[in-house]
């Protein structure tokens, strides 16, 4: 029952904080939806959504050849 009463004395607070995690969570799909997709570049797709396929396989890394 407090912990009620402290929700509905912070009211504004637990909303902002929902509203930060719900954008937080849907970042990628807000982007797409906004047409901000291309600021989301493919390689960093790759990098942080592991479980999505990025449109075009990330670029294998350059490597100096040694002599």
């Amino acid at each position: 029952m407090a912990l009620l009463r402290w929700l509905a004395g912070h009211l504004v607070l637990v909303f902002i904080v929902v509203v930060l995690v719900f954008v937080y969570v849907f970042r990628a799909e807000i982007s797409t939806e906004l047409g901000l997709k291309d600021v989301v570049d493919q390689e960093t797709l790759a990098r942080y959504w592991p479980t999505r396929q990025a449109a075009e396989p990330a670029p294998a890394p350059q490597v100096a050849a040694t002599e």
